[in-house]
């Protein structure tokens, strides 16, 4: 039995199938864009000064973090410094400057995913 104000079409389960299957590409695309987005928006190196209170270095092939004025790592991270792009290995060779607890939570997971 038809509703008032529907239209009865042979082609409406279709055209709902192909839209829910539009709608799901369309969502896996936003989230492989995000995902993306979110690996290659790292944040910026700071250089590594006696005021910046976190570094990164490598110790052990793995990513390590240092507090200032420390030379064995207050963290060894399970992050191994072969499977970071080249850029980022050169950097932590360098060792870089963290300027913030927030800084080394943001780089941490950047690194870490």
């Amino acid at each position: 039995m038809q509703k008032q104000g529907q239209l009865q079409s042979p082609y409406g389960e279709i055209l709902r199938r192909y839209f829910i299957i539009a709608l799901t590409i369309c969502v896996i695309a936003g989230m492989v864009m995000l995902h993306t987005i979110r690996k290659t928006t790292a944040i910026a190196p700071a250089a590594y000064t006696a005021e910046t209170p976190y570094s990164a270095g490598i110790q052990n092939g793995r990513v390590a973090i240092y507090i200032q004025g420390q030379d064995t790592p207050a963290l060894l991270t399970d992050i191994w410094v072969d499977t970071l792009p080249a850029a980022d290995q050169k950097a932590l060779q360098a060792r870089m400057g963290i300027a913030s607890e927030e800084d080394l939570a943001k780089f941490l997971e950047d690194y870490g995913s």
